[in-house]
């Protein structure tokens, strides 16, 4: 009951003198299923293709003509039916990417030589795209006689790995910035070195630092502008001109940052026609706030269009903020105040602020509401200062606490302790589970963090200690104490992470006392020497002896060598002993 497709070819002959028929007959089903095979696969192609934004072409290099495939007419956004050719292909791209490529495909055809590109071009709909694109010359008798090749869409790639150096480059600001403060004596110092910064490392094309007082927009201290176009600017910021709705009046009226990514085409820009001539783009302006008064606003320009990103943004407004604290206490004439709180190098809060801001979120936690508080220390820190230096440590460091401000999103809740240590506290904790899993989600993602220090690329894991309140305690001064009893009990432990409990509380109180009752008798002389003989089997008499220590405690006697020689080795007080 089954149909068989079936091929029968038959002709009329004569056998003798009687006509017959003459057929053959094939069997057509396996044909059937090698074509469906074949039209499966060509199908599974295509839909890989379209996933991986890969496409196929062809071109006679003689000619000129050529085909390729779906995929390719995608990224090009043009009708996949139409006809294409070498020429075509090549006007899509522009500029130096179109020298690039057309070199690489006179090349290929002149030499065989193939080729592998990254080049940005522009759709037929005008979309830019960045495509990686590789040749092979097909060579027969010595010269090419096919060109064949893919295109690969890498935009979204692109975009990523030009993320990281802007995010990078906000970091560094940051850093520095923070530096500044810490020696900055006087206004214009900070904000001379400020535009300086924002100008040098920050890649804007000019920065520009004003003060406000009493409505009027006054320039303090600038970087990359010429005479002329600060004099025009001077003039209209004295004239009042900029509107309501200008950039710098919607900063000081909303107290929040407003950029424009495309200045020449943002009526709320004025100027628009002179910062063209000058290579802007993009221009932000940033509040300089203290007691929520704008006292002064920094301006920056970029040469790039959408230059201004969110995530660059957050880094931004953070330097903004630390200019404003560094105003608000230079007006004091307190910036000393700063170190007092902030640690120098990463612009963290340093022991004594994250303590105080511990304390604050654990008072006003809610009734029955949990905080925890965890101690995070880097693991092998000093072998990375050991082998490529302390200024790569440092810098390590900074990169750490960048990745923390970025995981946390809120840099008061972040401190660093001490040299590889940071804290961080969850003010608002549902169920001890859900501190496991922000844990274990947290070492995932360090560990999956690479940080580049000095051309070296760097993976690195951590120990955590964690107390919870009001479990472990209530005051911030005991909450540190027990998450760092937790925290050196995960380094000795090697667990990536522990909790604290009563029982290591009692524990480690046990060993500080034992350490301590140890210290008092080496400066004492409370130990003993026991000499235990050693028979010769052979004649059953006394061969020698062995010298043992013993420590002859005033309090207790004569103390179990297993309780105090682990902890004589472990704190080196072994060496001592072992001289007397």
């Amino acid at each position: 009951g089954v149909l068989t497709p079936y091929f029968l070819v038959a002709r009329r002959v004569m056998v003798g003198s009687e006509p017959s028929l003459l057929g053959i007959g094939l069997d057509l089903s396996r044909v059937r299923q090698y074509e469906h095979r074949l039209r499966e696969q060509e199908t599974i192609l295509l839909e890989m293709s379209a996933m991986a934004h890969i496409g196929g072409w062809s071109f006679d290099p003689a000619s000129g003509e050529g085909v390729w495939t779906d995929e390719v007419a995608r990224i090009h956004d043009v009708d996949p039916e139409g006809a294409t050719s070498m020429s075509f292909g090549l006007s899509f791209y522009r500029g130096e990417n179109l020298e690039k490529i057309r070199t690489a495909v006179q090349e290929a055809i002149d030499f065989g030589r193939p080729y592998d590109l990254e080049l940005e071009l522009v759709s037929a709909k005008g979309v830019r795209k960045w495509v990686r694109t590789m040749c092979h010359p097909v060579m027969e008798n010595g010269r090419v006689t096919r060109m064949r090749g893919i295109i690969q869409e890498i935009t979204e790639r692109k975009i990523a790995e030009d993320r990281i150096p802007r995010l990078n480059r906000a970091q560094g600001v940051l850093s520095q910035i923070n530096s500044l403060i810490v020696r900055a004596r006087a206004r214009e110092e900070l904000f001379a070195e400020a535009c300086k910064i924002a100008r040098t490392g920050g890649g804007v094309r000019m920065a520009l630092v004003c003060t406000v007082r009493e409505g009027r927009v006054i320039p303090a201290a600038w970087e990359g502008l010429d005479e002329q176009l600060l004099a025009e600017m001077r003039a209209l910021l004295a004239s009042g001109t900029p509107g309501p709705g200008s950039l710098i009046a919607r900063t000081i009226r909303e107290r929040r940052a407003v950029v424009s990514n495309d200045v020449q085409r943002d009526s709320a820009v004025p100027l628009s026609a002179r910062y063209a001539a000058a290579g802007i783009n993009s221009a932000g302006v940033f509040p300089l706030a203290v007691a929520g008064q704008v006292e002064g606003i920094l301006m920056l320009f970029a040469a790039e269009r959408d230059f201004f990103h969110d995530e660059e943004m957050e880094l931004l407004l953070e330097v903004t903020h630390d200019v404003a604290f560094a105003i608000d206490h230079l007006n004091k004439q307190d910036q000393l105040d700063y170190l007092a709180y902030y640690d120098g190098l990463t612009g963290l809060a340093n022991r004594r602020l994250f303590l105080e801001r511990v304390g604050q979120f654990a008072r006003t936690r809610p009734e029955g509401g949990k905080l925890a508080l965890f101690l995070l220390d880097l693991d092998r820190f000093k072998n990375i200062n050991d082998s490529l230096g302390l200024a790569a440590g440092d810098e390590l460091l900074v990169q750490v606490a960048g990745w923390l401000r970025r995981y946390a999103r809120d840099s008061t809740l972040l401190g660093r302790i001490e040299r590889d240590v940071f804290g961080a506290v969850m003010p608002h904790v549902r169920e001890d589970g859900d501190v496991a899993r922000f844990v274990e989600r947290s070492l995932a993602s360090l560990l999956g963090q690479t940080f580049v220090v000095n051309g070296s690329e760097l993976r690195i894991s951590a120990k955590l200690g964690i107390a919870l309140s009001p479990d472990d305690g209530v005051e911030a001064e005991a909450l540190f104490r027990n998450a760092e009893a937790a925290l050196k009990m995960a380094k000795k432990s090697g667990d990536r992470y522990l909790f604290h409990t009563r029982r290591m509380t009692e524990s480690a109180a046990a060993r500080l006392s034992l350490e301590n009752a140890l210290r008092r008798a080496v400066e004492n002389e409370e130990f003993v020497l026991h000499y235990q003989p050693k028979l010769r089997l052979a004649s059953g008499r006394v061969g020698a002896a062995e010298a043992l220590s013993r420590w002859n405690d005033p309090q207790t006697g004569l103390v179990p060598p297993g309780r105090f020689s682990p902890l004589l080795e472990e704190t080196g007080m072994i060496y001592e002993v072992g001289r007397w």
